[in-house]
């Protein structure tokens, strides 16, 4: 999935049942009992088994049945809604699958050709195999079958092993993820508490945690994520200047407080640093897009979020915003132009015209505090809460 598209399902993770990462999601209690599942094997399976891959049938399987324990983590047989056996056979495997049916209580039952006790490969000498072979073919199975009690746990837990290791597999049942909980630690997620809070979906920074988890920030790796979270062009400037206003309680004053010269004597109420600011360019590839960035737009409030979610409150940092040159539209009463964010008096565009207008200045995380803090009840364009 792509980042724009975890921005728009705006969805993230089920917290996990654990504070830590998990040894095991909790199994849910044991199905009641019902009737055998009657339901035909799927026409395409049951005419071509090779075809089709042993891990990729479970794991589809297990989303069909959330509410049942994951495959190879049934306590009881009744829990359990596959089950896996093997048939004797002496020639090369050429799939993973050799036939499907189902048992006597309407499980689905999966015949495989690899990891079993026989076979060219299996656990058991080959003469085993071979006398197993003889009497299948004479229509007597009794030998097969008993060896399935052990196959099928066997394999189940072989599954369960592969699965376990691979997040693409864990996602199938989101709320049994242990990923989440080994990723996210190393962005701050690892805890439940520390889930879905912002405007940033626990997915999306997921997503970016390579960018975002080390602690020796910088301007290559915030780029990287802006950019790849919202698919815009974006530049970062450092060392913007900007006026820190002092504390009224640190200010110098004559024979009270912080007056010792060449230690804590400060003259005036701010300074002027180069330091602490830092300046976000997102060049919009049109009018539309812009207007995403502007407090009022669905996007501001994303940006804001991700950058406090990166670097806190240590820096100072303001949004400007560029629009090509050709895509500025005028301003005409009635007809379109909110003063301060898209009111341009100009000349009408030119299709031709380069460079870049880069009119907006602003701090995201202030201009959205004034916003939710004095609501105008006639603003149609208000960001939705």
């Amino acid at each position: 999935m792509s980042a724009a598209a975890l921005l728009a399902a705006g969805t993230a993770p089920a917290e996990a049942a654990a504070t830590e990462a998990p040894p095991r999601a909790a199994r849910p209690a044991p199905p009641p009992a019902s009737a055998p599942h009657t339901a035909p094997v799927s026409p395409a399976l049951a005419a071509r088994p090779g075809a089709h891959d042993l891990f990729a049938l479970l794991r589809r399987l297990e989303r069909e049945h959330p509410d049942r324990p994951r495959i190879g983590d049934s306590a009881a047989r009744r829990e359990e809604y596959v089950a896996l056996g093997e048939d004797p056979f002496l020639d090369f495997p050429a799939s993973t699958l050799s036939r499907v049916d189902r048992d006597a209580d309407g499980r689905l039952r999966l015949f495989v050709r690899f990891l079993g006790l026989l076979g060219p490969q299996g656990a058991l000498p080959l003469a085993v195999t071979d006398e197993a072979h003889g009497w299948h073919l004479a229509h007597d199975d009794a030998f097969p079958r008993f060896l399935d009690i052990l196959n099928n746990r066997f394999l189940q837990l072989f599954f369960r092993a592969w699965a376990d290791a691979r997040p693409a597999a864990q996602a199938d049942r989101p709320d049994q993820d242990r990923f989440v909980a080994y990723v996210g630690s190393a962005i701050g997620l690892g805890s439940a508490p520390y889930r879905n809070r912002g405007a940033v979906p626990d997915s999306a920074k997921l997503a970016f945690a390579g960018l975002l988890a080390p602690k020796a920030k910088s301007p290559a790796r915030l780029r990287a994520a802006v950019a790849g979270l919202f698919g815009v062009a974006v530049e970062i400037d450092s060392f913007v200047g900007t006026q820190l206003a002092f504390e009224p309680g640190d200010r110098s004053r004559l024979g009270r407080a912080h007056a010792r010269l060449g230690a804590d004597l400060l003259l005036g109420s701010r300074v002027f640093s180069v330091e602490d600011r830092f300046r976000i360019r997102i060049i919009a590839a049109d009018l539309a897009q812009y207007e995403r960035f502007l407090p009022t737009g669905e996007s501001c409030a994303l940006l804001a979020d991700l950058v406090f979610f990166h670097l806190g409150e240590e820096l100072d940092w303001e949004l400007e915003l560029a629009l090509p040159a050709h895509a500025v539209r005028p301003a005409r009463l009635g007809r379109g132009g909110r003063l301060g964010y898209t009111a341009w008096i100009t000349r009408p565009p030119d299709p031709d015209a380069p460079g870049l207008r880069r009119d907006a200045r602003l701090n995201p995380a202030e201009r959205i505090r004034v916003l939710e803090a004095h609501p105008n009840p006639h603003r149609t364009d208000r960001r939705p809460s």
